[in-house]
């Protein structure tokens, strides 16, 4: 007999720079994981996407996708930073979780929203 746990994955990055300095980072990963004994039990495909822009030097988005097809779930989330000072930054971000019905539809499960600020307290 024989058992082996089959997991591959592709990711693929682009970065795009304007020539004001702006960056856009796109990242697209591929995930597949199955346990194979001359035949697959179960696949699973987990397909994530980032995307970060940089609008001015202190002033970015990020944005992150993830979709499970095992559990039929998809989740979002969104995040604004401002780097007020070196060290100093604040963070504002919203998370979305949703499930794919029988149906084909997502359905809200939980939205969650969140701020953070750090600060560099120099010694």
């Amino acid at each position: 007999m024989r058992t082996s746990l089959l997991t591959c994955g592709i990711q693929t990055d682009v970065i795009l720079t304007e020539g004001s300095g702006r960056r856009q980072t796109y990242m697209w990963t591929w995930y597949s994981s199955g346990l194979e004994r001359y035949e697959a039990v179960y696949k699973i495909n987990v397909i994530s996407q980032r995307l970060n822009y940089q609008v001015t030097r202190p002033f970015s988005v990020r944005l992150i996708t993830d979709y499970n097809d095992y559990y039929r779930t998809l989740y979002v989330s969104a995040l604004l930073s401002y780097e007020y000072r070196p060290g100093t930054v604040f963070y504002f971000g919203v998370d979305d979780n949703r499930e794919r019905d029988f149906q084909g539809y997502f359905r809200g499960t939980g939205r969650y929203y969140f701020a953070k600020f750090s600060y560099w307290w120099r010694v």
